[in-house]
């Protein structure tokens, strides 16, 4: 089913701290008008693309990728008076620009709103209607009341650009600072729990209460003398993190973009010099130079002005300041490893960067919402590969969770990957070599354990109606997982063999004469994430060729040099009637 997200209307005027008054639209140099509008669609759509006008043609057009890969176009205009012979030949052209573009790009126009600053008319609402009649496209005007309902819900951009809200940095960090009370009184007394909640907050509301373009976060922690066990995975719309500690106080800043373009329209005013300590750390800083790969936990010196706090002290980035990662939104990911039946899952992807140093380039994509991956390569063709970041399967799908592994496999050996938008053209295949000189022979059989129980998981996802996620570590045991695999297993083939070590049962009858091949039909079910699934029943039988009673009556079964155990599926009414009773056959 497919949700589309319309403009907000009148009716959907949300509250806010600042109320701004109407804005009087045919005050404003038509340029500005252009911009705000949209602005206003871009925080809307944060992964919308904009396209600026061409020469001698006002206008601009922000692109919206739907779900199913076709386009809603927002063609913004600055008109504020009625509609003339002039505004319909530029309209006009625009269309017809609009129609050429996406023909040559083999792509669909779903919708195209045509957005300027003065409510549509009938005879307006008639004229486009007539322009676009017979293209299979929703036509519809966007007006000030349209207008009028964003800059309630986003007065920052007005205030930035038409009311002159661009703050100096100085001033801006001085009132972020009073408003978490970090500025003495002149008074030592102690601050109460209320008064820190009531800081944060209001340091919070005031650093973000302007920048239309950011989003700035904070938080304080004790420093950490101890690696952290578990990686965090980096945000794809952060634009930058650093952490600063002083006086054992580790305070980490985050800065995030409200949409992909926010970097372009407004760059940070911060010089950033990277400072690798180990031999990891300079290769990923190469990497960042040679193909614009993402960093993470990068040491670095930050000087310059934000918004708000910035950082002092030893410092590490996440990322830097010019890494934009615009979104070119979902892609279907095939991933195949040698010898192996090519695995199908969907990645949410950014646009390709380059590296700033280098002719490389990269494009970076996540699967599942947890794995991150990187496709890279040069001009030359000379280096190209996959870089998969640590990530946690748990939470995931087993279908995402398998082809998050498999690319890490890729990344490991060998391997292709390719990447098609939905119904449409393959956008990257790339064949991943081996690396004879840094062998990762110990790292793949560890991770093939791993991809052994999620492929179970896959499997038993067949026969359970219910949405599977692979539970947290602390929640699951080994005879539990063992059990998935068995039963994975049945499932497909119908049948398994294993070896079997000792065990006791409790006699119904007289003792056996051993050797003695006993069988017995048991329910088939696993225990996942604390619910137990039965798929029927399975007969086991084998060879035992001693036995010990013990003294609380139980035998203990021994195995022989043929120790193997038969499992095969059963939906005999004979074996069911009988399920748990154990039977033997002298040999």
């Amino acid at each position: 089913m497919l949700v589309e997200s319309l403009p907000p209307g009148p009716e959907q005027k949300q509250q806010n701290e600042r109320m701004p008054g109407r804005v009087p639209w045919e005050r404003y140099d038509g340029d500005d008008v252009e911009a705000v509008a949209a602005l206003f669609l871009m925080r809307d759509n944060p992964h919308a693309i904009r396209r600026l006008p061409a020469q001698g043609d006002h206008g601009i057009d922000v692109l919206v990728r739907n779900d199913d890969a076709t386009l809603t176009v927002y063609q913004v205009k600055r008109y504020t008076e009625a509609l003339n012979s002039d505004h319909k030949r530029s309209i006009t052209k625009s269309w017809s620009r609009l129609r050429d573009h996406v023909e040559a790009r083999n792509v669909t126009l779903r919708n195209w709103w045509v957005v300027r600053p003065r409510d549509a008319t009938d005879g307006d609402e008639n004229w486009l209607e007539d322009l676009t009649a017979g293209s299979g496209v929703t036509a519809r005007w966007l007006g000030r009341s349209n207008l009028d309902a964003w800059t309630t819900k986003y007065p920052e951009v007005v205030d930035y650009y038409l009311n002159g809200g661009r703050l100096e940095a100085e001033e801006y960090a001085l009132r972020a600072l009073k408003a978490a009370r970090l500025l003495s009184d002149g008074t030592d007394s102690f601050l109460e729990q209320g008064d820190v909640e009531e800081g944060l907050a209001g340091l919070f509301r005031t650093v973000n209460a302007r920048d239309p373009h950011f989003r700035y976060e904070y938080s304080v922690r004790a420093e950490r003398h101890y690696p952290e066990r578990k990686f965090e995975q980096v945000p794809v719309d952060l634009v930058w993190r650093a952490s600063a500690v002083r006086d054992n106080v580790e305070v980490i800043t985050e800065v995030y973009r409200r949409y992909d373009l926010a970097v372009e329209d407004s760059p940070l005013q911060l010089d950033v010099v990277p400072e690798p300590v180990t031999g990891d750390q300079r290769q990923a800083l190469r990497d960042y130079e040679e193909f614009g790969l993402p960093l993470a936990n990068m040491p670095a010196k930050v000087t310059g002005t934000i918004s708000g706090l910035g950082p002092t002290g030893p410092t590490t980035i996440s990322s830097l300041p010019d890494y934009e990662g615009e979104h070119s939104g979902v892609h279907e990911l095939t991933v195949t490893v040698a010898g192996e039946e090519p695995l199908e899952a969907r990645a949410e992807m950014s646009s390709r960067v380059f590296g700033p140093a280098g002719q490389g380039w990269s494009w970076t994509g996540t699967v599942g919402g947890t794995a991150r991956f990187s496709a890279y390569g040069n001009a030359d063709k000379t280096r190209h590969g996959v870089a998969v970041e640590p990530f946690s399967i748990e939470g995931m799908t087993p279908v995402d969770a398998d082809a998050a592994l498999a690319l890490l496999r890729v990344s490991l050996s060998a391997g292709t990957v390719v990447l098609t938008v939905p119904d449409g053209p393959v956008m990257l295949d790339m064949r991943a070599e081996p690396d004879a000189e840094h062998p990762n022979d110990e790292r793949l059989t560890a991770l093939q354990k791993t991809i052994q129980v999620v492929r179970a998981l896959r499997t038993l996802q067949r026969f359970i109606p219910y949405p599977l996620r692979v539970p947290p570590r602390e929640q699951l045991t080994f005879p539990e997982i063992d059990a998935w695999v068995r039963a994975s297993e049945l499932m497909t083939k119908r049948y398994r063999a294993a070896t079997w070590e000792p065990f006791r049962f409790t006699p119904t009858a007289a003792a056996p004469s051993f050797p003695a091949e006993f069988a017995v039909t048991s329910p088939l079910a696993v225990r996942i994430a604390q619910r137990t699934w039965e798929f029927g029943w399975v007969r086991q039988h084998g060879l035992a060729v001693s036995g010990d009673l013990l003294a609380d009556g139980q035998i203990l079964l021994h195995p022989g040099a043929d120790n193997m155990l038969h499992q095969v599926i059963t939906a005999l009414p004979s074996d069911i009637a009988h399920a748990g009773r154990m039977f033997f056959r002298s040999v």
